[in-house]
C-alpha cells in the first residue's frame, strides 16, 4: 500500500517496502482506500489520455513537467507526491504508452506515498491526502520486518561467508533480522555503524555505487570524502589509496563512529575533521534530524518551497518536532585543497544532504579544473540545485556527466563525473 524510498531493507536494490497488517479494518476505511486507489487510477488515465491526444492531433508528446503541472491544484483528493509517482511511473512505460490505441480504462492503482510524507506516532500511521482533504490515521498498526525471502536470505548468507570473517555473527544477525554489532572485511578491516551497517558495507564496498567502472579510485590518488557519515566510504578509499583521504564529517554522533573506525583500523592516512563543507568558512547551524541521520542538514540550505513541494514533514518543526540545532564549523573545497596544499584533487566524493550544488558553484572554476573525478549523491528535494544546475556547473568545468537515478520515482540519485 505505502512505498517509503529509504534504504534498509535486505535484498533489494534501493527502495525499501515497509509492510503494514492492516487486518479487521472498518469498512469505511476499507471503502476509502479504495476510493483512494481509483483516485491515482484517475491521474494515470489522464496521462494516458494526454499522450492519445497528442498522437492523433500530431502534437508534441507532453512532457514530465507538463503533466505534473496539469494535474496540480487539487483535482485529485490525493498527496502530491503520490500524484507525482503516478506521473514517474507513467513515463516509466511512456514508450509503450505511445503505441497505445484506445484501451480497457484502468480503474484501480496502487498508491505510493513518498518516505518524507509518511510519520507515524507510535502503532499510528499517518497518510497525508491532497490539500484540503483528511489524512488517513490507520490506528493499531504493527510493522513488519522488510520482507526477506528464502532466496535472498540465502544470497545473504552467501555472501557473509564470501566477504566477511567474522560471517558466524554475520549469519546470527542476518536468521534474527538483526544488525551485527560490526562487520569484519575479508582484508582485516572493522567496520562499526549506527545503522543499516550490512546495506552501507554492500552498496560502498561490494556494489560500488561511488565507483562505476569508469571512476575508479587509483592507489595513488589523494581523496576527498565530504559528508563521510560513518566513514564506510572513507575506510573503502584508504583501503585502495597509498594516497591521503580527507573526510568531513559535521554530524557529533556520525563523526564519533567515523574516528572509531579509523582508529580500529590503525589507518595513518586518513586525515578526519569534525565539520562541514560549505560555500563560505565560518559556523552555522546543523538540524539534527528526529527521524535518521542520513537527513541531518545544514540550515542555511532549508529551502521553505522545497519543504512544501515535497512535504518534507521531518523538516518541519512543531511541538511534536522540538527544534534540534547543533553549532558546527564549516569550510569550503577552496580552501581544503589550499591548505591541504592539494594541486591535483584525484577523487571527490559528496554526500551532504542538499550543499552539494552550493559546494560546487562557490569553488572557483580554477580549483574545479583541478579536480579530477566526481561521486556524489544529488537530492532535488533539499537543494537549491537541482541536478541539472550541478550537472551545468560542471559541464562548464569541461567535466563529462552521467547521472543514475535511484528509483523511478525518486528525487535522488547518484551523479558521476570526470574528464575526457
Amino acid at each position: 500500500m505505502s512505498r517509503a524510498a529509504e534504504p534498509g531493507a535486505e535484498g533489494t536494490d534501493g527502495d525499501t517496502v515497509r509492510i503494514y497488517r492492516l487486518n479487521g479494518l472498518q469498512k469505511p476505511i476499507r471503502q476509502r482506500l479504495k476510493a483512494v486507489q481509483m483516485e491515482a487510477a484517475r491521474v494515470w488515465m489522464y496521462c494516458v489520455q494526454r499522450h492519445q491526444q497528442a498522437r492523433i492531433e500530431h502534437q508534441p508528446w507532453p512532457s514530465r513537467d507538463d503533466l505534473q503541472r496539469e494535474t496540480k491544484g487539487g483535482q485529485y483528493a490525493l498527496h502530491s507526491q503520490s500524484i507525482h509517482m503516478v506521473c514517474h511511473q507513467f513515463f516509466a512505460n511512456v514508450e509503450t504508452i505511445k503505441q497505445l490505441r484506445p484501451s480497457n480504462p484502468q480503474k484501480y492503482m496502487t498508491v505510493e506515498w513518498p518516505a518524507q510524507a509518511v510519520s507515524r506516532e507510535g502503532k499510528r500511521l499517518i497518510l497525508p491526502m491532497g490539500r484540503g482533504c483528511k489524512s488517513f490515521c490507520l490506528d493499531d498498526l504493527s510493522e513488519e520486518k522488510p520482507n526477506m525471502g528464502i532466496i535472498s536470505a540465502m544470497g545473504n548468507t552467501f555472501l557473509a561467508l564470501q566477504k566477511y570473517e567474522n560471517w558466524p555473527e554475520v549469519i546470527i544477525s542476518i536468521a534474527k533480522r538483526r544488525e551485527p554489532a560490526k562487520l569484519i572485511l575479508k582484508n582485516g578491516f572493522q567496520i562499526e555503524a549506527a545503522k543499516h551497517l550490512k546495506f552501507l558495507v554492500r552498496e560502498i564496498f561490494f556494489r560500488k555505487v561511488y565507483n562505476p567502472v569508469n571512476l575508479p579510485i587509483g592507489e595513488n590518488d589523494i581523496v576527498v570524502d565530504i559528508g563521510a557519515h560513518n566513514g564506510i566510504f572513507t575506510l573503502f578509499a584508504a583501503s585502495i589509496t597509498k594516497n591521503m583521504v580527507y573526510a568531513f564529517e559535521p554530524t557529533p554522533a556520525s563523526f564519533e563512529f567515523l574516528k572509531r573506525n579509523i582508529d580500529a583500523n590503525g589507518l595513518n592516512n586518513v586525515i578526519a575533521r569534525n565539520a562541514a563543507v560549505s560555500d563560505k568558512i565560518g559556523s552555522t547551524k546543523l538540524f539534527l534530524s528526529l527521524e535518521s541521520d542520513w537527513q541531518n542538514m545544514l540550515v542555511d540550505y532549508i529551502n521553505p518551497d522545497k519543504i512544501e513541494k515535497y512535504k518534507l514533514d521531518f523538516l518541519t518543526l512543531g511541538p511534536e518536532k522540538p527544534e534540534r540545532h547543533v553549532e558546527v564549523p564549516t569550510t569550503t573545497l577552496q580552501d581544503i585543497m589550499d591548505s591541504n596544499n592539494i594541486g591535483q584533487l584525484d577523487f571527490l566524493k559528496m554526500d551532504c544532504q542538499g550543499s552539494e550544488g552550493s559546494i560546487l558553484q562557490s569553488t572557483p572554476r580554477d580549483y574545479l579544473e583541478r579536480v579530477r573525478k566526481i561521486a556524489m549523491e544529488f537530492h532535488d528535494q533539499l537543494s537549491n540545485f537541482e541536478h541539472n544546475d550541478i550537472q551545468k556547473i560542471l559541464g562548464e568545468a569541461d567535466f563529462i556527466t552521467e547521472l543514475k537515478w535511484v528509483s523511478k520515482s525518486s528525487p535522488e540519485g547518484y551523479l558521476y563525473a570526470w574528464r575526457n
